[in-house]
């Protein structure tokens, strides 16, 4: 009876320990995205709708954007920096995604602008 109670208490000691380890781990990841969400600039396209063509449409304008921007962001070494550049190049950004909208066919226009926006954590 001795050791059963000495085992259990071995466990749960163990357990205690594999679950503090876990939460500290998962508070550390939470910090990191944290410090990386305000220090990340994204690009965030928005399809015209869900259909798979708008969704396809949407990423060829990605592919794009991130093919003509090349180095255009190599000299930024922070957020603000990135920022600024973004919105030099706004015109620019905004007269490639529609090109791309009418050379596939398409009759609406984008709009490009910068802004503060909250996405939430996608699982894959």
């Amino acid at each position: 009876m001795k050791n059963y109670l000495l085992k259990n208490k071995f466990n749960f000691a163990l357990l205690c320990g594999l679950l503090c380890a876990i939460f500290l781990s998962l508070a550390q990841f939470n910090v990191s995205c944290d410090e990386l969400r305000a220090n990340v600039l994204r690009l965030h396209i928005i399809a015209n709708s869900n259909s798979k063509a708008d969704q396809a449409l949407k990423l060829k304008i990605r592919d794009a954007i991130l093919e003509h921007s090349g180095n255009l962001f190599t000299e930024n070494t922070d957020l603000d920096s990135a920022i600024e550049t973004t919105c030099e190049n706004l015109p620019q950004i905004e007269r490639l995604a529609n090109k791309v909208i009418k050379e596939n066919g398409f009759t609406y226009n984008a709009k490009a602008t910068v802004g503060d926006s909250f996405f939430e954590t996608r699982e894959y």
